[in-house]
């Protein structure tokens, strides 16, 4: 009976050597694994973007975010546990408000981060139907 470690060994020793097959002679696998769509792209250009202002910076004011300012996370937030491997040395977790001006714009109201996105502002009402 063939066990499952021994078949992951073997079938990833197969694909292993088809790869090697492939890089070392092209012309053989070009055949018979051709497209039925001849590509047209020559290039691809893949951005990965990480991360971005958050939605309190630009469209979400917190009024009580600035009033803890600096004050530990409250217990319950976490419920005990530690966040991020990146946050095991840390000792406080101080709570971080915007640190941008928010301004009500149009008729509606809407408050908007004035300094990043002040021109949207001029469109504040239209984007609220």
């Amino acid at each position: 009976m063939l066990e499952r470690r021994s078949f992951l060994k073997s079938s990833t020793s197969v694909l292993g050597g088809i790869g090697l097959a492939s890089l070392l002679n092209p012309q053989a696998f070009s055949e018979t694994i051709a497209p039925h769509i001849a590509p047209r792209a020559k290039r691809v250009i893949y951005l990965f973007q990480s991360g971005g202002p958050p939605q309190h910076d630009l469209f979400d004011p917190k009024p009580y975010l600035k009033k803890m300012q600096g004050q530990d996370v409250p217990a319950s937030v976490f419920g005990g546990q530690r966040l991020t491997d990146m946050s095991a040395g840390q000792t406080r977790f101080p709570v971080a408000s915007s640190i941008f001006k928010f301004k009500k714009f149009g008729q509606c109201g809407m408050e908007l981060n004035a300094e990043l996105l002040g021109p949207l502002g001029a469109i504040a009402d239209d984007s609220t139907a």
